[in-house]
């Protein structure tokens, strides 16, 4: 994995110069913590209950601490750093294997051919068994029995809301593993038809998908520890799924690798949700991960983000109360929706403001603002609406809708609207006169008298 041959390939492997030796992913790990074997030193310091010793990054020391501690570092350790790693190798060591040149691919047969279940093929198939372990069965999701780096995929999913084809779900496979299963599919593809040096790039995309699981896991129990007092189990959790990630994050940014560690280690003197979320984010593109495949951490029972955590870009309430309960964010009103009730605001007072000044009006001149209004709308209305003229007698008194009188003798009552029989004109506005004083039609409603 880390000894380069003559031709720059791997020692005791291929010795091609297009293999990965040293191998990528491993260096990370090794470089930060200065050991080859620092997954088994971190397991067997948890399991003895002493210092891991690393020799250069990332020291715990498990003396005093609780068998509950020790037992997620023992657990998750075995799974998130010794098997993660293993399987990663595999698939390193698949593409070692690969036979180019065949140009019928499984078809043909020969020493420079790639054969199922042979090979370059059997250590793509290793890689997948490490991942993702023996008890998840063959269905796709798996059983929940599951405890390889698969099962956790499955859990941080519905954790992070990022089940599903398009990650947006709490339910159904995780986005990860249904990616990440696509990719395996085409690096097997690959390998089969001999075609090497395209399997490289599709491993680059399979190590992003299989950190990010490593990168929920660390958020959630950083925010556990600093929003919910968290106790020894998920101190314990959150110190291993940091230890599994943050050489990835410091081979990107040494200082936010540093942040998230000095947070997050067994013996910590504080710990900062905040900060680590931030350390990790400005490390995405990095990392070749998403805000969007992370996501936030999910609240079901509110059906939202938890506060402050919820994906990048996002704007969360702060939190009210972090001794025990998670606050969650609160929805802020949108622009368009204030600008739209300060206009309403402002034509009320308007109107309010002009209220008061026909009023003071009125008060001085001692005469009705809008008697005069109504008159004159009459009368623009009599240039352009059909009216219908009656003479008005003695006995034809109809109520003047102005002023309350009554017609006189010689002036005429003009109605304005629907033309309509005399006599229902005249039972519109009450009936009173008599309809033969009017041979000719009028409309609905007498609107006013004149001479």
């Amino acid at each position: 994995m880390i000894t380069q041959a003559s031709k720059r390939g791997c020692a005791f492997a291929s010795d091609r110069s297009g293999d990965g030796c040293p191998y990528l992913d491993f260096t990370m790990y090794k470089d930060y913590y200065g050991d080859m074997d620092y997954a088994d030193k971190m397991v067997t310091a948890a399991i003895n209950a002493h210092s891991t010793g690393f020799a250069s990054k990332g020291n715990m020391n498990f003396a005093g601490t609780s068998d509950q501690l020790r037992k997620e570092i023992i657990k998750k350790g075995t799974a998130y750093m010794n098997a993660y790693m293993y399987a990663i190798r595999e698939f390193e060591d698949a593409i070692d294997d690969c036979n180019a040149g065949c140009a019928k691919g499984i078809v043909s047969s020969g020493p420079n051919c790639n054969s199922l279940s042979t090979a370059a093929v059997h250590a793509w198939d290793e890689g997948v068994a490490f991942y993702t372990g023996s008890l998840e069965g063959p269905d796709v999701g798996g059983k929940s029995e599951g405890v390889f780096p698969y099962r956790l995929a499955e859990k941080r999913c519905a954790n992070f809301k990022t089940c599903g084809e398009q990650h947006n779900s709490v339910t159904g496979t995780s986005y990860t593993n249904t990616r990440l299963f696509d990719k395996l599919a085409m690096g097997q593809v690959r390998l089969l038809m001999g075609r090497c040096d395209e399997v490289r790039p599709v491993l680059r995309e399979m190590v992003a998908l299989m950190s990010i699981p490593l990168i929920q896991g660390t958020l959630r129990y950083a925010y556990k520890i600093d929003k919910m007092s968290g106790a020894d189990k998920e101190k314990g959790e959150g110190a291993i799924f940091a230890a599994a990630i943050v050489p990835r994050v410091h081979y990107c940014n040494p200082a936010d690798g540093d942040t998230i560690m000095n947070n997050m280690k067994i013996g910590a003197s504080s710990t900062s949700f905040t900060a680590v979320k931030a350390a990790f984010e400005k490390n995405y593109a990095c990392m070749n991960s998403t805000c969007e495949e992370v996501g936030g951490i999910w609240s079901a029972a509110e059906n939202k983000y938890y506060a402050e955590a919820g994906p990048c870009g996002s704007v969360s309430a702060p939190t009210k109360n972090t001794d025990d309960v998670i606050q969650e964010s609160e929805s802020e009103m949108p622009g368009w929706a204030i600008a739209i009730l300060v206009s309403v605001c402002l034509l009320l007072a308007c109107l309010l403001v002009g209220c008061c000044v026909v009023i003071l009006a009125e008060r001085r001149s001692g005469k009705p603002t809008f008697a005069r209004l109504k008159v004159d709308a009459l009368e623009r209305m009599e240039s352009t609406i059909p009216i219908a003229v009656l003479p008005c007698t003695t006995a034809t008194h109809n109520t003047h809708p102005l002023e309350k009188g009554a017609c006189t003798t010689g002036e005429i009552a003009w109605t304005i609207g629907r033309s309509v029989p005399t006599s229902d004109a005249f039972e519109d506005v009450g009936g009173v006169g008599s309809s033969s004083t009017a041979t000719s039609t009028a409309t609905s409603t007498v609107r006013a008298c004149s001479r």
